[in-house]
């Protein structure tokens, strides 16, 4: 029985030095002959020779980039907000909505129908572009309304814009 364990300490030492090594090689940046070939490879950009070449397209007036997001985006995108309560009925959904008005949150009620015909009323907080966006903004909200809640994403329909 001393034997294997001596064997399990022996492969728990093994994983945790190859660990360690894997995780300190991973934290170290790049070797400088590594460095040194990626600096080579590109050019350096005001060479005469190249500069004779772009002499054309350096009249020309350089764009700003465009934003990655939006480029994403399709029409119907989405939006995201954070859902604090959901109600089965009505006048809770409304009392807990006057609650979140004592609070300083300006809350949104949105009714959902199931598959079984019930209504659902939620309770949600702000409209977002992004979910990260809601994230962020998720702390304060929590802590205004003294609960969790949750990023949810409602889906416009085809043919209404982001507002």
């Amino acid at each position: 029985m001393k034997w294997v364990l001596g064997i399990f300490a022996g492969l728990l030492l093994l994983v945790g030095v190859g660990a360690g090594a894997y995780f300190l090689g991973k934290s170290s940046s790049a070797p400088e002959g590594e460095a040194a070939a990626t600096a080579a490879a590109v050019p350096d950009p005001a060479t005469p020779a190249e500069s004779a070449t772009d002499a054309p397209a350096a009249e020309e007036e350089p764009q700003p980039p465009r934003k990655v997001e939006e480029a994403l985006k399709p029409p119907n995108w989405p939006r995201f907000s954070i859902e604090l309560a959901s109600f089965r009925s009505l006048d809770n959904a409304r009392s807990y909505q006057a609650e979140m008005a004592r609070r300083d949150l300006k809350t949104e009620m949105v009714e959902i129908v199931d598959a079984a015909g019930h209504s659902w009323y939620h309770i949600r907080v702000g409209e977002f572009d992004d979910p990260r966006q809601a994230a962020a903004r998720m702390p304060d909200v929590e802590r205004k309304a003294g609960l969790f809640g949750i990023v949810v994403t409602e889906i416009r329909p085809a043919g209404t814009e982001a507002q």
